[in-house]
């Protein structure tokens, strides 16, 4: 399902640690329509809790990681989220931005716990490796990892339907601050599918994502599209011109969605030529 820099994650895996999340936020007294911030960059944590939150019929709401706190702040508050998962660099701020709300849980991810113990790609310089000093965490923060460790059986939710919210997306505020659009399980199952079929994306295909998750695009080609097609999705945490050639190279890349600027990067690496891209 998966590949980290290397790690390489299956769908039963993947299945498993959602689970495991899904339970961790129902042992928290988290139900249907409650909403989970995700507040991260790309890694397999960002699948994870999106997957067991909506498992558990809980509302997705992607965070900007680059987001201020009073952006943050006014998301987290508006929707009376009831978990955040917030990537290491994001804790401080995003427990601020919670104020101390009752209720509201928050998660820690380490961009590296899910690390291979070989690099085939290169991470980049933010996110800490095995041996790095890492900063404390706020108080009452739980580990990502460590919650789905201590998780036991989830047993699923019988009564999910498709209209009901699965998302609750910020639009880019323009004279004003951003609004949340409500889409729902047919919504997103429609985007799906359209994207999947109209791109002919195959369960043999290797997709890469550079393509913040956070956003719909990134959401829909690098998570959903994947998902529904039962392909692999190759993860970078960002977008980096040789990490996407490695990627392509190594992985055997077959298909990437992204942004125009980042097709310049690439061909203009010195050593691009130099790269093996035919699977592309």
């Amino acid at each position: 399902a998966i590949i980290w820099y290397g790690r390489r994650i299956s769908y039963a895996e993947l299945d498993d640690l959602s689970d495991r999340f899904a339970q961790s936020l129902r042992d928290r007294g988290l139900a249907q329509g409650d909403v989970v911030a995700l507040f991260m960059h790309n890694c397999p944590e960002y699948l994870i809790a999106h997957l067991g939150a909506q498992k558990l019929g809980a509302i997705v709401s992607p965070c900007n990681p680059h987001a201020r706190l009073y952006e943050l702040a006014h998301q987290l508050t508006e929707l009376d989220a009831c978990a955040v998962v917030a990537g290491e660099e994001g804790l401080a701020l995003a427990h601020e931005a919670i104020g101390g709300r009752a209720g509201c849980h928050l998660y820690a991810v380490r961009y590296g716990d899910l690390l291979p113990a070989v690099l085939a790609i290169d991470v980049p310089p933010c996110i800490a490796l095995a041996g790095d000093v890492h900063p404390p965490w706020p108080a009452g923060t739980v580990g990502f990892l460590q919650a789905l460790a201590a998780a036991g059986p989830f047993e699923p939710v019988a009564d999910l339907a498709l209209d009901d919210v699965a998302l609750m997306a910020y639009t880019s505020g323009t004279t004003g601050l951003p609004k949340a659009a409500m889409l729902s399980y047919e919504c997103a199952l429609y985007k799906t599918a359209a994207t999947a079929q109209c791109l002919d994306i195959r369960p043999d295909d290797v997709l890469l994502a550079d393509v913040p998750l956070h956003h719909i695009s990134g959401l829909i080609t690098g998570l959903n599209a994947v998902v529904y097609c039962g392909a692999t999705v190759v993860l970078l945490s960002r977008f980096d011109a040789t990490a996407v050639l490695q990627a392509i190279e190594s992985c055997r890349v077959s298909w990437w969605y992204t942004m125009a600027p980042s097709l310049d990067s690439v061909m203009a690496c010195e050593d691009a030529a130099t790269y093996t891209l035919a699977s592309l």
